[in-house]
């Protein structure tokens, strides 16, 4: 079963945007956040609920 299905978030340590996919979040950080610093990782939120 994929991410979207499970309400697993993965957010932006950065701006706090949220993407459904790791590598939506990947894509964002690569190309909004592409002069800063990339020390982030890549986690699942707690939440599932938006809250």
């Amino acid at each position: 079963m994929k991410s979207a299905h499970l309400n697993v978030r993965f957010i932006c340590d950065l701006c706090g945007k949220w993407f459904t996919y790791s590598d939506n979040l990947k894509r964002h950080q690569r190309t909004v956040h592409a002069t800063t610093n990339m020390d982030t990782t890549i986690r699942p939120s707690d939440s599932g609920n938006g809250s």
